[in-house]
């Protein structure tokens, strides 16, 4: 799937990297943030996730697993929001779930897309 990340659909976004379909790798490079987990190479095991509150019409989620014991457990995921549908507060409270679900040691924030 490609989609235009300048000129995206009033709709939730749901897109998953898949063997053979590097879909999420594309739409951080069409961002400007192609290296946004370079440091994942680190760990062994690793759930990152960065958020982005300066899309113009969609909140952005991002997220990077590697480690798992799963199958196709690895690999990337973004999750957009609109804007139109999705307030910030409401924003912010899934990304309070999130920090839960994925036991982060601090609670996350919103990031910058380069422009």
């Amino acid at each position: 799937m490609i989609l235009d990340f300048k000129n995206l659909p009033d709709a939730p976004i749901i897109i998953v990297d898949k063997p053979g379909d590097p879909a999420v790798t594309n739409a951080l490079k069409q961002l400007g943030i192609p290296n946004l987990f370079a440091r994942a190479v680190e760990f062994d095991e690793a759930r990152l996730v960065a958020a982005f509150d300066n899309h113009p019409t969609h909140w952005l989620v991002i997220s990077h697993f590697q480690g798992s014991d799963q199958p196709n457990g690895d690999g990337l995921s973004l999750y957009g929001y609109p804007k139109s549908t999705v307030s910030r507060s409401e924003m912010e409270m899934k990304l309070v779930e999130l920090a839960k679900e994925i036991e982060a040691d601090r609670p996350l924030s919103f990031f910058q897309l380069p422009e």
